[in-house]
């Protein structure tokens, strides 16, 4: 699963057999040299019109789901339910969702550190 959190900028998370994989997609270039922040955030929300903005959002899921072999993307974030009706292959989740899968990855940190012998 690939995880696009849809606020001020974008987060993303990719989701493997079981294991969390933090991203920064964010910072990538995506159309006319700029970069997936710019037209996915909520800068791009407010530059663009919502069906615009809307349509990136939709090319730039289908382009990292095919990336990552994914087998669906879930939007969530402050931004996400401005979507609307999402194509196959497209999940709506709730912030809710962010703040669990955060709390997973910082205790994942936490285990690496122990048995690194880090504090």
């Amino acid at each position: 699963m690939l995880y696009l959190g849809l606020g001020t900028s974008i987060g993303t998370v990719f989701i493997t057999d079981g294991t969390i994989v933090p991203l920064a997609l964010g910072h990538l270039t995506f159309r006319d040299g700029k970069d997936f922040d710019h037209f996915l955030g909520r800068k791009g929300l407010k530059l663009y019109s919502r069906r615009a903005w809307r349509q990136r959002v939709v090319e730039a899921g289908k382009a990292l789901k095919a990336a990552f072999h994914a087998d669906y993307v879930v939007f969530g974030g402050g931004n996400a339910k401005t979507l609307g009706t999402l194509p196959e292959g497209f999940l709506m989740g709730g912030n809710h969702n962010a703040y669990f899968g955060g709390l997973r990855m910082w205790e994942g940190a936490q285990e690496q550190k122990a048995t690194d012998g880090r504090r």
